[in-house]
């Protein structure tokens, strides 16, 4: 059984060294097999077909996925509402003193540095409505107790978030909002 064409002509084979083990990433820009160079070219096109139905499943996925646009009133209206947003998760979780800043960001809907107190939002959270931002909000503020995605994290996600995992369905199957000024 040969690949598929359909993902033959969307497969950019890419040569890593600092990876240690086969991924396939599938993204609306192609399909990416990254190969660690100790593994052979026949090796990782086994490792393509092996895992075809996943690829064919997931590139339909994303074709089914309609584009859903940020425009200019609509961030607008997102900053007028966030430091609500904010202050009512710092409250709830007992967090306080955290600097937030927001920036568009291309597979992320917030991150953060525990260290330096410091949350970075995806600006395109700006298309959810206000639940799904408190999720994230609360998700990053529990980074600053919990450096990592332990048991004890996802139990203060839940003990501030009980619905974390409806939220999170919603962003794991919404495409990335892209920023278009331009519409209204």
């Amino acid at each position: 059984m040969g690949l598929s064409s359909v993902i033959l002509d969307r497969l950019c084979v890419v040569s890593m060294r600092t990876i240690r083990r086969l991924r396939i990433k599938v993204s609306s820009d192609g399909v990416f097999l990254y190969i660690p160079p100790e593994v052979s070219r026949d090796r990782a096109f086994a490792f393509v077909e092996k895992n075809s139905e996943w690829i064919l499943k997931n590139i339909s996925l994303l074709n089914a996925r309609h584009e859903v646009y940020v425009t200019r009133s609509i961030l607008n209206n997102f900053m007028e509402r966030i430091n609500g947003i904010i202050e009512r998760c710092e409250s709830l979780a007992g967090i306080y003193g955290v600097g937030f800043r927001f920036r568009w960001m291309k597979s992320r809907w917030g991150s953060c540095v525990p260290a330096r107190k410091r949350v970075t939002l995806n600006l395109a959270l700006a298309a959810f409505d206000d639940s799904v931002v408190e999720y994230v909000v609360i998700h990053e503020l529990c980074h600053m107790l919990f450096p990592n995605h332990s048991k004890e994290f996802w139990g203060a996600v839940e003990m501030y978030c009980p619905d974390y995992k409806k939220q999170r369905g919603v962003l794991k199957n919404s495409p990335l909002p892209v920023y278009r000024p331009d519409i209204e």
